[in-house]
C-alpha cells in the first residue's frame, strides 16, 4: 500500500468513528429527553378525544371541560362539533373533570384515569366516575359525555388504537 492509500484509509476510519460517536450521542440525548418527559409527568402518547353532547345527543359546541391540574385549573373548550382533544394526560393520575355548557352552567362531574394510551378496560363507576385502564402503545380514547337530565352524565367510550390525527 502506498502512503496516500494508508492516509485515506486512516481518514475514512476516523470519519466512521466520528459518525458513530455522533449517532450514539444523539440516541442518548433522545433517550434522556424521553426519560425527562416521563419524569415530569407528561405522557406524550396519551391523548383523549372528548365529544360533548346535550341531552338529545346534539353537539354541544362551545362546551367546556375544566380540570384541576397541579396548582391551577386547566380548561378545554369544544369546537363547533362539540369535540375537544386533551394531550399529555398524566399517567396514573385521576383528574376531577367538570363539564360546562357554552353559557357556563355546570352539567355534571366525572373523573378520568388514563394510565397510558392503549385502553384495555373501561367502566363507568358510581358517582359518574369513569375508569379507563390502559396499556402501552395505542392511539386514542374517545369519550362522549352527555347529561342524562338528572345532573348525571351518560358516557360512551370508543376504544380504538388506529386513530389518526
Amino acid at each position: 500500500m502506498d502512503r496516500r492509500a494508508v492516509c485515506a484509509a486512516v481518514l475514512l476510519l476516523a470519519a466512521v468513528c466520528i459518525l458513530a460517536a455522533c449517532a450514539e450521542k444523539m440516541q442518548a440525548n433522545k433517550s434522556s429527553e424521553r426519560k425527562d418527559s416521563v419524569e415530569d409527568g407528561d405522557n406524550v402518547q396519551a391523548r383523549i378525544r372528548v365529544t360533548l353532547q346535550d341531552e338529545d345527543g346534539s353537539a354541544l359546541s362551545g362546551g367546556e371541560l375544566r380540570a384541576e391540574k397541579g396548582e391551577g385549573e386547566q380548561n378545554w373548550i369544544a369546537d363547533e362539533s362539540g369535540i375537544l382533544e386533551i394531550y399529555g394526560w398524566e399517567e396514573n393520575k385521576v383528574m376531577e373533570i367538570r363539564l360546562f355548557n357554552a353559557s357556563g352552567m355546570e352539567l355534571g362531574e366525572a373523573a378520568l384515569q388514563l394510565l397510558t394510551s392503549l385502553v384495555t378496560d373501561a367502566a363507568v363507576l358510581e358517582d359518574n366516575h369513569i375508569r379507563i385502564c390502559a396499556a402501552e402503545g395505542a392511539g386514542y380514547v374517545e369519550v362522549i359525555f352527555r347529561p342524562d337530565g338528572t345532573g348525571g352524565i351518560l358516557c360512551r367510550l370508543k376504544l380504538d388504537g388506529d386513530w389518526e390525527q
